[in-house]
């Protein structure tokens, strides 16, 4: 049951499995179907505008004359999107395994599994962007950071229905043969393939749909808290259908409130051996032996409305019909009553909208407002096709390369009556990674229509890769201790990596928003680097009842080369056909580097008791909890603002579960807690 959404959906599994051949083989089939139906409330911001005083036009004068230099740099929230998203979720997964034993020194098995997953998310966004050169009035903290904003009549109040469908299908299948050569030496060998394919790009889009009313010039407010809120807007406003203008069409992508959502496919081949020698001896007890190659390929590609048509409609000159607008009524005490929104305000079924705005109705609209010839609109969507779907040369591929050598070592002794236990280990990594891209050049930037958005002007399509090669050795070692019987000391340390995700090796620059005062783009880095941290456990362990512990745990680690989000400030050149810039126009550029370390320390404590001592039904009760808390010298400090760096998802947590276990009864009651963390960073 979601609370959210009110909603109750089904999980099912099932399992069957049998031996046959005298028991030397057997099968396992299961199968399992989830439904989740989730809503979600949330506002965002989509981070902070960097401007410099005169890039806001109407207010440069006040400002100056307020004391900033014209190097000052002020910080603006980029919007106000209200975009509650109802999700849903559903998984079909199957999984078989085939295990023969033809000898009793050799076993064979074999798996596959089939997974589809989808999720379905729409939001019916209520938006409010901010443009920093039509802001007319404005209030800034001590950090020059924006608490109050007024801008011109083009600021314009958005009604974003955006959809994005993300279809998943994963494919896996493994082979292992487990071989014993004689009673002290076995050979293992593993291998194993997997693809997965996500069409995300089909029946993803994002339509806008506002107007412009001079009754509604709005203010953007925000409280100490951050908390937003907005006002001079009118609530009949923002349910009138009869204000409702075209603006913004793009198929292919969720759009700010949702992301984007290209076509993806990832392969990966994966092939292991190891041997295992078992001495005959007093402390030396194991000693294996490995080495591990796998190859794997990641391809993105984007598909995506002509760049020709997107803004076709922008500016708010056409008007679309009535019946095709609906009101949209997020929950009461939307994100528990912290932020005021309206009662209502507008949305649309977006496939009608894309219907209409592609129709000759439509078009010849279009043509009346901007005083163009008959047909002039009609033959721009015919030479694209509309808003369909045309594949874009901006796609990726990343291929990743592992080979690894590895050997461990078991020992066993005791101190007087305490038992030891002690694994030492290393491993020797080499990597390499080929990212491979295209890229558009930026030509121009040109009007739009809508003097809060610039066009892009792309060139053609350019090849880019570049190969990146790093060597690793990891040590390992993990020792324990036997106090008593029922206390057990244990100590771990090792060396490990992280590699960066496939994605963030992309080679090229994407072009993001182009708007007045808030030029974006985006690249990959081919040579990041990976995680490396040392890391050191420590714990103590009560077994005091046979289903029942008390442990307590304290653990270290310190990572260097830690991904960061940055963001530079570089000039693209343009053609500038229009002369819209003085000089070439300055883009944020957000980028990836491994630029920072972190330390990070922290407890974990776990408790479970059964009471199978009482009587009968009673049994079967039982709890367990557990918590961890964490700390580190990369927390993110709200109050300091010259910080560059935090980790994210760093808080503390607890879990409480009663159960209740008897035969093939099982009831399980459970409470979470997570404490307030950095969910992500744009940049510093």
């Amino acid at each position: 049951y979601e609370d959210l959404s009110e909603e109750v959906t089904p999980q099912i599994f099932g399992m069957i499995s049998d031996t046959f051949a005298d028991d030397r083989a057997g099968f396992l089939l299961s199968a399992s179907y989830q439904r989740r139906k989730n809503l979600i409330e949330r506002f965002l911001r989509d981070g902070y505008l960097t401007s410099p005083r005169d890039d806001m036009t109407l207010i440069a004068d006040e400002l100056a004359a307020a004391g900033f230099a014209a190097h000052d740099q002020f910080f603006i929230p980029q919007n106000l999107n209200i975009s509650p998203i109802d999700q849903d979720r559903e998984r079909t997964n199957i999984n078989a395994t085939l295990q023969f034993q033809p000898t009793d020194s050799l076993q064979i098995t074999l798996d596959a599994m089939y997974d589809e997953f989808t999720v379905l998310s729409t939001t019916n966004a209520l938006t409010f962007f901010v443009t920093p050169s039509i802001i007319t009035d404005a209030e800034f903290d001590e950090n020059r950071t924006a608490v109050s904003l007024t801008q011109t009549v083009d600021a314009a109040v958005d009604f974003t229905r955006s959809v994005l469908n993300r279809p998943t299908d994963t494919y896996a299948t493994g082979l292992n043969l487990d071989w014993a050569l004689n009673d002290s030496l076995n050979l293992a060998f593993d291998s194993s393939w997997s693809r997965a394919e996500s069409g995300g790009a089909s029946a993803t889009d994002v339509v806008v749909i506002g107007f412009r009313n001079e009754r509604d010039i709005y203010t953007l407010l925000t409280g100490p808290d951050g908390t937003p809120a907005v006002t001079g807007y009118r609530n009949e406003d923002v349910v009138d259908p009869s204000l409702a203008r075209a603006h913004f069409t793009l198929r292919g992508t969720g759009g700010g409130p949702l992301g984007g959502g290209a076509d993806f496919e990832d392969e990966l081949f994966e092939q292991k051996i190891e041997a295992t020698w078992q001495p005959d001896s007093e402390h030396l007890k194991r000693v294996s032996l490995g080495a591990f190659y796998s190859t794997e390929e990641q391809s993105t590609t984007s598909r995506l409305s002509d760049n020709e048509v997107l803004c076709l409609y922008c500016g708010y000159f056409a008007d679309v019909p009535d019946t095709l607008m609906r009101p949209f009524r997020p929950r009461s005490g939307y994100l528990g009553g912290r932020i005021s929104v309206p009662p209502a305000w507008q949305t649309f079924d977006i496939d009608e909208a894309i219907a209409y705005l592609e129709s000759p109705e439509a078009a010849a609209a279009r043509d009346a407002a901007l005083g163009l010839a008959p047909g002039s609109t009609q033959a721009e969507l015919d030479a694209h096709d509309g808003f369909d779907l045309q594949v874009r040369p901006s796609s990726t591929s990343i291929e990743e390369d592992i080979v690894s050598f590895y050997a461990d070592a078991n020992l066993e002794g005791a101190i007087g009556d305490m038992p030891w236990d002690l694994t030492l280990g290393a491993r020797y990594v080499r990597t390499e990674t080929t990212a491979f891209g295209i890229s558009e050049p930026l030509i121009d930037l040109v009007n739009s229509g809508d003097p809060t958005l610039f066009l892009t002007v792309l060139g053609e399509g350019t090849s880019v890769s570049e190969t990146n090669t790093y060597d690793n050795v990891l040590p390992s070692l993990s020792y324990r201790l036997n106090l008593t019987d029922d206390l057990l000391v244990r100590f771990a340390a090792s060396k490990t990596l992280t590699r960066p995700p496939l994605g963030a090796l992309s080679p090229r620059l994407v072009i993001g928003t182009t708007r007045p005062g808030n030029l974006q783009a985006s690249s990959g880095n081919p040579d990041l680097k990976p995680f490396m941290s040392k890391n050191a456990d420590l714990s103590l362990e009560w077994y005091y009842q046979e289903n029942g512990f008390v442990t307590l745990g304290l653990f270290y680690k310190d990572v260097d080369n830690f991904l960061v989000n940055t963001v530079e400030n570089r000039a693209l050149p343009i053609l500038d056909s229009q002369n819209l810039f003085n000089g070439d126009p300055v883009f944020e550029i957000s980028l990836q580097d491994n630029l920072e370390s972190a330390r990070v320390k922290g407890a974990e404590m776990g408790f479970q008791h059964t009471f199978d001592w009482l009587p009968g039904f009673w049994s079967g009760f039982g709890v367990t909890a557990n918590a961890t808390l964490v700390d580190s010298n990369a927390e993110l400090n709200l109050e300091d603002v010259t910080q560059t760096f935090a980790l994210e998802g760093l808080g503390d947590s607890y879990n409480v579960i009663g159960f209740y276990e008897a035969g093939p009864v099982e009831v399980r009651v459970a409470w979470n807690r997570r404490d307030r963390f950095l969910h992500n960073s744009v940049g510093f």
